[in-house]
């Protein structure tokens, strides 16, 4: 990936975790990262920041990548031409149908999921986001990468993403920038830019708790993991939202940790996030 446009996806991610930030902890813990971000915009070309800000003003996602032919933010197809000069050429480019920063992606991993045929339930809830099959209950794990393999591991063998190892690595770099670890046992990591689909969530609970967090004393014991396709940033805020509100009561924390069996963790979620995630 050529400098530039790797400094904007850097950028882009730093914005998305002060987003998250901002959701789980509000405007005190802002000011390291919003500094970051000004310093980060100012090393940007004054043309590139100027479309930056223009483009952050509507949503939080700027750039995007082409996979597959076609602009991960809106689906249109992209010329051929617009993909060779991506390759080549450490210029910003912009979709010519959303107007969005756009970069290509050659192997990232994919969403495997289908969509819903007609005449199936609609899925409510937290059930339009994970499934039982991706239930990790009393896993034994050592260490954050240990939690993390499992739970990119069940996403791949049930058949819902690909690249596993791409997952974990790309999860392992996010978490070098800010750990998703948080207090009550809490831990949220995540992978974005995967092709395709939609939000997909997996959820383990830990026999013995670890430090998620090196910078925090906390113990970890649950631990939800998830894969985010590039336009799907905002439905993840709101769903970290929901989560959180939920594992605000000690009860339902409890009763995710009291489940022995994948099938009761998954009972147990849908039930403790009934009233939180619609």
């Amino acid at each position: 990936m050529t400098p530039i446009k790797n400094h904007i996806l850097q950028l882009q991610e730093l914005v998305h975790i002060r987003d998250e930030q901002k959701m789980l902890k509000g405007d005190s813990h802002l000011d390291n990262l919003n500094s970051s971000i000004s310093k980060m915009k100012s090393k940007l070309p004054q043309d590139v920041k100027i479309s930056f800000d223009r483009l952050a003003k509507k949503s939080p996602i700027v750039i995007v990548p082409v996979s597959s032919g076609g602009c991960a933010g809106c689906g249109m197809h992209i010329p051929i031409s617009l993909i060779q000069t991506l390759k080549t050429k450490d210029e910003i480019q912009y979709c010519p149908n959303c107007a969005k920063m756009i970069y290509f992606q050659e192997d990232a991993p994919k969403n495997l999921t289908k969509a819903a045929r007609r005449g199936e339930p609609i899925k409510v809830g937290i059930a339009r986001f994970s499934d039982s099959l991706l239930m990790l209950p009393n896993i034994k794990a050592s260490s954050t990468e240990e939690v993390i393999e499992a739970l990119a591991g069940v996403l791949e063998e049930k058949g819902f993403v690909d690249q596993s190892n791409q997952l974990v690595e790309s999860a392992l770099e996010r978490e070098a920038i800010m750990s998703t670890g948080f207090e009550n046992g809490l831990a949220f990591p995540h992978v974005r830019g995967v092709e395709g689909g939609g939000l997909t969530l997996a959820l383990a609970t830990l026999e013995t708790p670890i430090q998620f967090n090196p910078a925090s004393k906390d113990k970890t014991n649950i631990v939800f993991f998830a894969a985010i396709p590039a336009t799907a940033s905002v439905f993840y805020l709101k769903l970290l939202v929901g989560i959180t509100k939920s594992m605000q009561k000690e009860t339902n924390k409890d009763k995710l940790l009291a489940a022995e069996t994948q099938n009761e963790l998954w009972k147990a979620l849908v039930r403790v996030t009934k009233a939180t995630i619609k």
